[in-house]
């Protein structure tokens, strides 16, 4: 009888793979960040497609989910009841292509003044804005992106040589204390805007056609026109084409989000 030969096969221990989140603190300049409200509620904010814009350029992979649960009817659901019957969300960060995610991100449904909202009484437009903000906040607690905003951290000017507090965004209401004596900028407020929009691809030409004014001062002190500028130079900095959006027949119609213009 001839002897049975066995081949003995051991397993490799299985190598530890540890995923290194990006840190994006001290990313975002000063020409990322716009300010909204106004008294008690006026704050500094970041728009949430600049927000993805980060993202896609120093975190690349990364995408944002809401977790959703299921309502017993086959029907999965974004909103969740918290026990006093308002609203919220639960969102993460996942690395396309792989099992990474992140954990979870818990988000209140707010009105405008940040009250929490009543579970019956989010809509569509609630649920989505909603959605923006816990993707903002969230990305400044997984990944430190506009950190600076929630802790008051000074953010970068990159106008300015050494950082120093003098011009930088023209948009920027900012009241720096200064000796009585101190001499003022060399430069108007309009040629800061001007400059800054050229560096866009934006002319000063195709602002004033856009905008039928007779001055970049006047775009500048303008109550409407001002906000809408600064809307699409964003959206300029963010990679639209500078032709289209500031074109006299372009629609020029601004809904990020009741907040989801934020962070």
């Amino acid at each position: 009888m001839k002897e049975k030969q066995w081949t003995v096969l051991r397993a490799e221990p299985m190598k530890e793979t540890k995923m290194e989140k990006p840190n994006l603190w001290g990313v975002i300049t000063s020409d990322d960040v716009s300010q909204k409200g106004t008294g008690n509620f006026k704050a500094d904010y970041m728009n949430w497609c600049l927000t993805m814009h980060q993202i896609h350029e120093h975190a690349p992979g990364w995408d944002f989910e809401l977790v959703e649960w299921e309502d017993g009817s086959g029907h999965p659901q974004s909103v969740y009841k918290a026990p006093d019957g308002s609203a919220y969300v639960v969102g993460r960060w996942y690395l396309l292509g792989t099992d990474f995610k992140t954990k979870k991100f818990y988000q209140s449904c707010m009105d405008h003044r940040n009250n929490p909202i009543p579970y019956e009484r989010v809509n569509s437009r609630i649920l989505t804005d909603t959605e923006r903000r816990c993707r903002c906040t969230s990305a400044a607690s997984v990944f430190g992106l506009a950190g600076e905003l929630w802790a008051r951290v000074p953010v970068e000017d990159p106008h300015v040589e050494d950082n120093a507090q003098q011009g930088g965004n023209p948009f920027r209401e900012e009241k720096p204390s200064k000796p009585k004596n101190a001499k003022k900028p060399s430069k108007s407020k309009a040629e800061l805007t001007t400059e800054y929009a050229a560096g866009l691809g934006v002319t000063v030409d195709m602002v004033l056609a856009w905008s039928g004014l007779e001055s970049i001062q006047a775009v500048i002190d303008h109550p409407e026109k001002s906000g809408e500028f600064k809307e699409l130079l964003q959206k300029c900095k963010a990679g639209a084409n500078a032709q289209e959006l500031f074109s006299v027949e372009a629609s020029t119609e601004f809904n990020f989000g009741e907040f989801g213009d934020e962070e």
